[in-house]
């Protein structure tokens, strides 16, 4: 199961309860080109030949595209902003089964559902993307800061021993 659906408890994204920043991003209307992306779709070019986005797929150029955006969101304060884009280019990425991308996102979609006040599930993220072996240590540092603000000291020393072992 992917992050996406992991995360969100969903098979479908037009299954997930509406969240107050991500009702366009959870109900699959996506646009065409984005839809495309998703689904890995190549543009040919009239001769049936195909062009060089068969080599380089649409699908990557668009997710990249949507990742910059919601990490330049982050950046900005525009947490809102950031989870849309950043759910958009983890979709895309895990329909093409790109775990690498997927998990780098992920660090940043954790980091703004924390700061929309989400942290159940910006929690979830983070635990998720330790468990398939992230090696960044600021994801398991925020995971002990929120833990240890929960007092929750067995959950603070199982992901420090995590984080000594990709040290």
């Amino acid at each position: 199961m992917g992050l996406f659906k992991k995360v969100l408890g969903k098979e479908k994204a037009e299954e997930a309860e509406p969240t107050v920043a991500g009702d366009a991003v959870l109900d699959d209307t996506t646009s065409g080109s984005a839809e495309a992306a998703a689904i890995g779709e190549a543009e040919t070019s009239g001769n049936g030949h195909g062009t060089d986005e068969q080599r380089n797929p649409a699908w990557k150029a668009e997710a990249r595209k949507l990742s910059d955006k919601g990490q330049a969101s982050l950046e900005s304060g525009d947490s809102e902003d950031a989870v849309l884009h950043l759910l958009e280019a983890l979709k895309i990425y895990e329909a093409n089964e790109d775990e690498r991308n997927a998990l780098g996102v992920s660090q940043s979609l954790g980091a703004a559902l924390y700061d929309l006040g989400r942290q159940n599930e910006a929690v979830s993220v983070w635990e998720e993307i330790i468990s398939r072996g992230c090696e960044d240590r600021p994801t398991y540092e925020r995971l002990i800061d929120h833990y240890e603000g929960l007092e929750r000291y067995d959950d603070v020393s199982r992901v420090r021993l995590l984080m000594d072992s990709i040290a």
